[in-house]
Order: C-alpha cells, then structure tokens, then sequence
C-alpha cells in the first residue's frame, strides 16, 4: 500500500526540497552584498576597513561560533535542526572563547601568538566540526531524490518569494559597518560623545593587553564588571597586535554579535513556522536599537544576542521533551553568558527565562527540575566573573549590592560606596525623580528606536493569539518593565532588552490567523516598519557624520 502522507516541509528529502533554504541564502547574500555596495558609495575608506579588518574579526568569531556545535554534542542534542545547532553553538561558542581568553590573560600568559594561537585552535575545532556535520548531512540523504517532486516545486515558488523579506536588512547593515568603521567617539550624542567606550569599553582591555594579564584596577571601578565582550575585545588587540589600530576589528566583533541575534530570533520564530521565522528574524535585523549598539563598542548586542540564543533553547524544551533537561542545561549556559555581557541580563533575560520554562514544560514537577539545571548551568557560566570579584574585593557581584556585602579592598571605602549609589541610582536622572507615563512611553515603547511595528505586531499577537506562551511572553514583558522601573534610572539603553519579547511577540501576529489576507497585511507592515525605522536610524546617522 502506497503511503499518501504528505512530506514534513521542515525535513527535506532531496534536492528538490532545498529550494526554500536555497533562495534564503540567495537573498540573504544579496542582502549583504547590497549592504556592502551602500558602504562604498558612502565610502571606501570604510570598505578597505572592512576588508582588511572587518572580515578578520568575524572570521575569528565564525571559528569560535562553529566551534561550538562541539558544546551541542556533548550536551548530546546533535539530534536537534541543524540551523538551530549551529546557531546555539555558535552563542556557545563565542561566550566560551572569551571565557578561555579571560583564562589565560588571568595567570599573565596574554600575548599576540597567545591570541593568534587561540583562535587557530577555534579553527581546527571549527573544521572538524563542520567535517562532522558535513558527514551527517550525506549520509541522511535518501536514495532516490524525486519522490516528492510535485510538493516541491509546489512550495518553492512561495518560498522563493517570501524570502525576498531579506533584503530589507540589508540598508540597516550597512550603516552598522559604516558606524563601526568610525573612531569611537564620535556615535552618539545621547551617549556622551562616546566617553564610556574611550574610558571603560575599550581602555580597559587595552591596559591588560599591555599588560599581558588581566589584574584588579584600583582606578577604574567599571572594570570590575563582567568581561565577556572586553575579552573578546583584547582578543582583536592581541591578533591585530596594536590596541590602538586594532580599534575598528573590536567594533565589529558586535557586527558578528549583531548578526548572531537576526540568527537567533529566526531560529526563535522558526518554532512557530518557517514565515515566523523570517518575519522575526527581519524584524530583528531591522530594529534600529541593534544598529545604534552594534555600531559602536557597547555590551548590550552581545546580552542581546546570548539572550535571544537562550530563549532558543529554552523553546525547544517544548519541541523536544524527551531531551528537556538538556536543553534546559543548554538555555542556562546560554543565560549565564547573556550575563557575562552585563549585569543587568540576571533580572532581565536569565531570571524571567524561568516563566517560559514553566509554560514549555507544564509539570510542576517538571518545572522544578528543569528549572533547576537552568540555574545550575547559568550560575556556572556566569561563574568566573563572580569568583574574580570575590577574590579581588569581596564582593561577588562588586560594585553592586553594597549594602549586602562589603568591599574589602583599601581602593573602595564607605564614601565611595556611597558616591557609586548616588551617581548611578534613580536620583542621579532629573527624569527618575519624577517619572510622567508620557515620558516612560518615549524611553521604552515609544523609543523610534524600538520600532513602533514590532509594538504593534506584538499587541496584535496578545490580542488575537491568547494561547500560553503568548501570556508567558506578556509576562516577561511585564517583568522586564518592572525592573526597568524600579531597579534602574530610567534611562532608555537600560530598557533594549524589551526588544527580544517584543519580537517573540511580533513573530506569533502572523500565525495568529490563518487568512491570506492577514499574512499579507503584516507583511506589508514589516516591511513599511523597515521604511520607518531606516528613516530614524539614517538620519541619526547623518545628523552625527555631517556636520551642520
């Protein structure tokens, strides 16, 4: 008996079935190609650097991101969708190398062949990882390719199609290189003309690649923050061999990191469908947050990044119960690194995780255990940066919870204790003092930075969808705000991490009703926000590049 059942599009048979991931990397790679003819027409001084040092620090942090399906093989989930391997092994990966840098700059063994040496390693790892995963690959291919011929080429037309959606990322990437192209400091005005990159971001690294060892700086409390991007940042300079010409490959490590997060909000959305996927990846590499952060030294693209790679993994703990615990493993690695950007990621991404984990799973009992490895896994991975406070001061998560631990270092006392609290709490924002919802709208939601159609392409999905992991989201939201109120002075870049539920949001509005005209409609709104969010971000642009 003949069997009638249709073929599973997410696993293709053949070569005929490869047609939808054949025109995502057609437009794909237009998209970067369109990205790379606007950089020079706007200038080849910035196309030179972005050959000569650009493509070297995201080759390196490629090398170090495939690497890390290794992570994903012994977690044992080398079962799972292998986009979704790669892109999770790839968080993996780049938070872990820095891990390893932040290791040997520690006992003072930093260098430039340390560095080089490194991320050769990282490339043998990353070849024989993908030796493995090409092996894999031909050997599940069926023997006889044309079984399903008619449902292909059926699918493909309107995959092709769909796909196009790509190329709207491509002006937003663009400017990203451009601005990564510029000397700090010049990007942007609302950010003090760049003084937390010349004063934290990058002259710290620097200092400890003079040095050759990472060790406590007594003059420079910011150093004591979590490490993971100034580490990746000194791993340029050690490869570059010079901190100051080296400037231009550390700001691309968050064009890497940036393109990372478009990858993990596709595989996110892909959980969903195929066109959730794409829509959530879009929206992603559309937000003009991600261009104003990734064109510049900051933390928060890699927080960004790590914390969509965990929301991933925290999915798939409902696509795949059998393995619920690994992957609940998983997502707390990735959780914890997400923090090893920046402090904030433990109230914003890693703790509210635990709500999705509830709804993905739905057993107490379940919930508890899985639960449980997430914080296990995350406490872990952001591990070394406590243990280096606590042996440096005292305090675990120094300069932070004063009040709860004491500092016992003699360049910190009471007064400075006190200074620290008054510079960076709610009193130091005329703002904070005085909130009006009219102003919280524009820090948060009503940021143009934001985008205002993921805002209401993710109310479209609260209002029509209703089902547990859109309320699960909502609650993130929900928490993510409150946190951003209570615990912080309200300042706008506290509040970006808002944009990872806004986009799992936005990305469920399309499957929200299964009418064609419905999908048309917010397609067509994703692609008038892109229009609407170029506009903002390219004027930002050209208001800080033109004078007058």
């Amino acid at each position: 008996m003949t069997s009638t059942r249709r073929p599973d599009p997410e696993q293709p048979v053949g070569p005929t079935a490869w047609k939808p991931a054949q025109s995502t990397a057609f437009f794909l790679g237009g998209a970067v190609l369109f990205a790379l003819i606007l950089v020079t027409v706007e200038s080849t001084v910035a196309l030179a650097i972005t050959l000569m040092d650009g493509i070297v620090a995201v080759a390196v942090l490629a090398g170090a991101g495939l690497a890390g399906g290794w992570v994903i093989a012994l977690f044992g989930l080398s079962h799972g969708p292998r986009a979704e391997r790669l892109i999770l092994g790839a968080g993996a990966g780049v938070g872990l190398s820095a891990i390893l840098v932040f290791a040997v700059a520690s006992v003072g063994l930093w260098s430039r062949p340390t560095a080089i040496a490194l991320a050769l390693l990282l490339a043998l790892a990353a070849a024989g990882r993908a030796f493995v995963e090409h092996r894999s690959f031909v050997n599940q291919l069926p023997p006889d390719p044309t079984d399903n011929k008619n449902a292909s080429a059926n699918t493909a037309p309107y995959a092709f199609g769909k796909s196009a959606l790509w190329l709207l990322v491509g002006p937003f990437l663009a400017i990203t290189i451009l601005g990564a192209c510029l000397p700090p400091g010049i990007l942007w005005r609302e950010e003090a003309g760049g003084y937390d990159i010349l004063a934290y971001h990058l002259a710290v690294p620097k200092i400890w690649h003079e040095a050759g060892a990472v060790h406590f700086l007594d003059n420079n409390v910011y150093s004591n923050f979590p490490l993971i991007n100034k580490m990746l940042s000194m791993w340029m300079m050690g490869i570059h061999g010079d901190p100051i010409e080296s400037v231009f490959m550390a700001q691309f490590v968050n064009v890497a990191l940036a393109a990372l997060f478009v990858a993990a909000a596709w595989a996110l959305g892909r959980q969903i469908s195929p066109r959730a996927g794409l829509l959530a990846a879009v929206l992603a590499g559309c937000t003009p947050w991600l261009v104003y952060l990734s064109a510049i030294a900051y933390v928060e693209t890699g927080m960004l990044a790590l914390g969509m790679c965990s929301a991933a993994a925290v999915g798939r703990t409902y696509a795949d119960p059998q393995h619920r615990r690994r992957w609940a493993l998983l997502a707390g690695l990735l959780a914890g690194l997400a923090c090893g950007f920046k402090y904030t990621a433990v109230p914003f991404i890693a703790m509210p995780w635990a709500i999705l984990l509830a709804v993905h799973i739905g057993s107490w009992k379940r919930v508890a255990e899985a639960i449980a490895l997430f914080t296990l896994a995350a406490v872990l991975a952001f591990a070394p940066w406590m243990i280096r406070n606590v042996v440096n001061t005292g305090n675990p998560v120094f300069p932070l919870a004063g009040g709860l631990f004491t500092a016992s270092t003699d360049a910190w006392d009471a007064e400075l204790q006190e200074r620290w609290e008054r510079g960076h709490g709610r009193a130091s924002d005329a703002f904070a003092a005085a909130p009006t919802l009219a102003g919280i709208w524009r820090r948060t939601f009503g940021d143009p930075r934001v985008g205002i159609v993921a805002v209401l392409l993710a109310g479209c999905a609260v209002a029509m969808g209703r089902d547990r992991r859109t309320w699960a989201w909502c609650a993130v939201l929900v928490i993510q705000a409150a946190v951003w109120f209570i615990g912080t002075h309200l300042f706008a870049r506290f509040a970006v991490v808002m944009v990872i539920p806004l986009i799992a949001l936005a990305a469920r509005a399309v499957e929200v009703r299964a009418h064609r005209i419905w999908r048309t409609v917010v397609v067509t709104l994703v692609v008038a926000g892109a229009m609407l969010n170029l506009y903002h971000i390219g004027w930002l642009y050209y208001d800080h590049t033109r004078p007058g």
